[in-house]
């Protein structure tokens, strides 16, 4: 080879290795920019390309602006509800009635009040009457004075009447607020238990992964020690083998030994009873000759046996019969114990006979080749286990690491808020009704009691010139009166402010209810807005004014939008950056559009 082929090879192998380098440099930041368009390619006009632009579809909710929440303008309980949710209603119609005592309650303050402006009417007239001196009748002053004390009582029944219905309400009230108090209690505790319940999950997620993280190095290791395992194994077995041998073969000579060891056991306890024997003779004569020729007391002369002597040769004599009986007994024992003596020694021969069956198989399981191979699949299958379990526990920390389960808690969350409202709302109550009773209609009945009694002083005593001032005014009193009434009575109805559908019905016959609650929820489905989230990726395909295809429910309806609203400020969540996006649909005489909770499809066709 020589020096120009030499150097034109190296040249070549240089711009191969330099183009692959620029190549791979250029994928890289193309990859880093997520996108593949040329930079010279304005992205916004490429809408007549359809090779860089698709049709988009997102996932969107019906939304209806002109919705009304209609309540009671009086308090009671509900007594009828004459429409259900997703009615059709007209304006003027009648939605919700109160109860027939609420109403009837409210009737007859109508027509008290009616009849207190009559008899105020009646008073001025009277009090405005050019007074004389000449006596009424004496008939119809009584008359006039019996109808005045009957007018005070029914004023003063009336009054007593309002303060036991204050005690009541009261009571009622403190009630609401005792059962609102629990009822957040009770709320608050369940989120505390979800946020426990959570926390003990991950504790559990992390214990796991710890356990399965141990489990898999221990089946590793096992895996790793398998041939060293192998071995030991084999040399215990073979051990093990050579020792139950030798504990069967000492089993087997003993049962061979057995006739002979016997008979010389018998023997040795016959040369023992014979022994005894001899010494309990030896025993006796020595007992018979001391009481033939007893020893004297050399000490005492007075006595004529020695005690001692005489001792010593009775427990002699004890002690040899004692000692004759027990090798009596113990060669009975041997030759009553040879049959049992026999079958403990072929059992001893069974026994390790089986145990040594055993060792073999144990030891020949372990020398098997098939054995060993399924020992070692056994314990790979362990280590891919242990991996599998490892990954599940990773999984699952993960899924715990992420956070709870956000629907749960948004709800447990939303009954908590939802129970601190209603305890507000009570408490508001209760501080109302704990400010005593309601003071202008306390204040009308004690003036119905006071003007009720001047009235009766006045038949009593006679008109005076100031009193027409006084009935003037109690008579506007009335009236006012009778309208507030008139008003009420009016309230004890929830009527259609306009032609609608009903959304929401929030209550139920006999409900409790003030002028603050939520009865009905009417909407106007004429005006319909549907709002969605577009990634910022695919905003540019979104403007005002662009034409939209919407699919309604699964029933696939299809009706057309404009956008008109989309909001330049974008929001980011788990790495993902959106725009809310506002369309309102064109008008569609023909169309039903669901006021309920609907799937909304939205459909943007690419310029």
């Amino acid at each position: 080879m020589n020096i120009s082929t030499w150097f034109s090879r190296k040249v070549i192998i240089a711009c191969v290795v330099g183009g692959l380098i620029v190549a791979t440099v250029a994928f890289i930041l193309i990859r880093s920019n997520g996108s593949a368009v040329p930079e010279n390619v304005d992205i916004l006009t490429m809408s007549g390309d359809k090779s860089y632009l698709e049709d988009l579809s997102r996932p969107g909710t019906l939304v209806f602006p002109n919705t009304l929440e209609l309540s009671f303008s009086s308090n009671g309980e509900v007594g009828s509800v004459h429409v259900s949710e997703g009615d059709s209603v007209e304006k003027g119609s009648v939605l919700a009635t109160l109860d027939d005592v609420t109403v009837a309650s409210l009737e007859e303050k109508v027509a008290i009040a009616r009849s207190d402006v009559n008899k105020a009417i009646e008073a001025l007239d009277a009090a405005t009457e050019e007074f004389n001196s000449i006596p009424l009748e004496k008939a119809t002053l009584d008359n006039n004075i019996v109808a005045a004390n009957k007018t005070l009582k029914s004023a003063e029944e009336h009054l007593i009447d309002y303060r036991m219905d204050y005690e009541k309400d009261l009571a009622v009230a403190q009630k609401v607020y005792s059962d609102a108090k629990l009822a957040l209690k009770t709320a608050e505790e369940l989120l505390e238990d979800f946020q426990r319940t959570y926390q003990s999950s991950l504790a559990k997620a992390r214990k796991a992964k710890i356990t399965a993280e141990t489990t898999l190095d221990n089946a590793i290791e096992k895996l790793e020690y398998y041939d060293s395992d192998q071995a030991h194994l084999i040399a215990d077995a073979n051990k093990t083998l050579a020792t139950k041998e030798a504990v069967l073969e000492s089993a087997k000579e003993d049962l061979d030994n057995f006739e002979v060891d016997f008979e010389e056991s018998v023997a040795d306890a016959f040369l023992v009873k014979t022994t005894a024997q001899t010494a309990l003779t030896v025993a006796e004569d020595n007992l018979y000759a001391f009481r033939r020729d007893p020893v004297k007391d050399t000490v005492n002369p007075g006595i004529v046996v020695d005690a001692k002597a005489e001792a010593a040769v009775i427990a002699a004599y004890e002690e040899a019969l004692t000692n004759f009986q027990q090798s009596e007994d113990e060669l009975a024992e041997l030759e009553n114990n040879k049959g049992l003596d026999k079958q403990k020694l072929d059992t001893a021969v069974s026994v390790a006979e089986v145990e040594f069956a055993d060792a073999e198989k144990l030891l020949k399981d372990l020398m098997d080749s098939v054995d060993q191979a399924l020992d070692l699949d056994t314990r790979q299958s362990a280590v891919e286990v242990a991996r599998a379990t490892l990954a599940q526990a990773e999984i699952d920390l993960q899924k715990e690491l992420d956070g709870p389960d956000t629907v749960n808690l948004n709800v447990l969350e939303s009954n908590v808020a939802d129970a601190k409202s209603k305890l507000s709302v009570a408490d508001q109550e209760l501080a109302r009704e704990m400010l005593g009773a309601d003071a202008v209609e306390l204040e009308t009945r004690e003036i119905a009691v006071a003007l009720a009694r001047e009235e009766l002083n006045d038949l009593m005593d006679g008109p005076d010139s100031f009193n027409v001032d006084v009935k003037t005014a109690t008579l506007k009193s009335k009236e006012a009166i009778l309208e507030d009434a008139i008003s009420n009575l009016d309230g004890a109805n929830v009527l259609a402010p306009f032609d609608g559908i009903i959304s929401i019905v929030n209550v139920d016959v006999d409900d409790k209810v003030t002028n603050n609650s939520l009865v009905l929820e009417i909407v106007d489905p004429n005006v319909v807005e549907v709002h969605s989230i577009i990634d910022a990726s695919d905003i540019d395909m979104v403007n005002v004014g662009k034409s939209v295809s919407i699919k309604i429910g699964s029933d696939g309806m299809k009706l057309s939008a404009r956008v008109s609203y989309v909001d330049e400020s974008a929001r980011t969540e788990r790495g993902v950056v959106t725009h809310r996006v506002v369309m309102t649909l064109d008008d569609s005489d023909d169309a039903v559009i669901p006021v309920t909770l609907s799937s909304v499809t939205v459909n943007i066709e690419a310029d």
